[in-house]
């Protein structure tokens, strides 16, 4: 992710009227670009942004669970806001999974023109959380007892 490409995603989510301060969980890669562009200091002194390193797994959960939206450019955090019926904007011209498109995953082929709309209203893109029939780890136990 180019510095060009966030300063266009950011600016377009600060410009958002009446949205919810957000928290920004920066991979390393995501920091340096931040930095390299000028912007993490802006981002440091803006109260309405709480900016967190990448998380353990149950921790980044958590967050995931409590947040209203999620506005993201990895797939696999578009699966587990398919999984959690949370709204999401894909950063991503094209993406390789399937959980939740059209549903409550808006694939933004140019971000910065859909991150507006979407924060207006993110709660025409929640849907109800994926129950499903089986425990995931019920089916790798199975497989793992049949192996050879």
């Amino acid at each position: 992710m180019g510095p060009s490409f966030l300063r266009r995603i950011l600016s377009a989510v600060r410009a958002a009227e009446q949205r919810p301060p957000c928290v920004f969980v920066m991979h390393a890669l995501t920091r340096a670009a931040l930095e390299r562009g000028g912007m993490l200091e802006e981002l440091e002194s803006d109260p309405s942004f709480c900016l967190l390193p990448r998380q353990p797994y149950v921790t980044f959960a958590n967050v995931l669970g409590r947040a209203e939206y999620l506005i993201t450019d990895g797939g696999s955090n578009q699966e587990e806001a398919f999984y959690l019926g949370k709204p999401c904007l894909l950063m991503r011209r094209v993406t390789e999974r399937i959980e939740g498109l059209g549903e409550n995953v808006l694939l933004s082929r140019e971000p910065a023109a859909e991150i507006g709309p979407f924060m207006r209203h993110p709660e025409r893109w929640a849907r109800p959380r994926v129950r499903l029939d089986a425990s995931p780890s019920a089916i790798i136990a199975e497989d793992l007892t049949r192996a050879p």
